[in-house]
């Protein structure tokens, strides 16, 4: 692997959560879908627990620990140009 790029999307997805006692079941979810340059295969899928900057980078984090075989051959990180994907650390 050479670079690894993620983009988010931001979708309803149906679950089942209690707020002020009544059920819901629509709710927004951030999904980031991950993908290994430069052959554009497929690496992983995550769902952080909320949207904020700092919660994707950590999810996105996690993931590559727990999932990432050889960490040291990723060169670099890529995503789209949306908003909520340009941030510094």
């Amino acid at each position: 692997m050479i670079a690894l790029c993620f983009d988010g999307r931001r979708d309803e997805t149906i679950s089942k959560k209690i707020v002020n006692g009544k059920s819901m079941r629509l709710t927004k979810q951030e999904h980031i879908s991950l993908v290994e340059k430069p052959d554009s295969t497929y690496f992983g899928h995550l769902t952080p627990d909320n949207d904020s900057k700092k919660d994707i980078v950590s999810s996105i984090l996690k993931f590559m620990k727990e999932n990432c075989t050889d960490e040291k051959s990723i060169k670099a990180l890529g995503c789209d140009g949306t908003a909520a994907n340009n941030w510094s650390l």
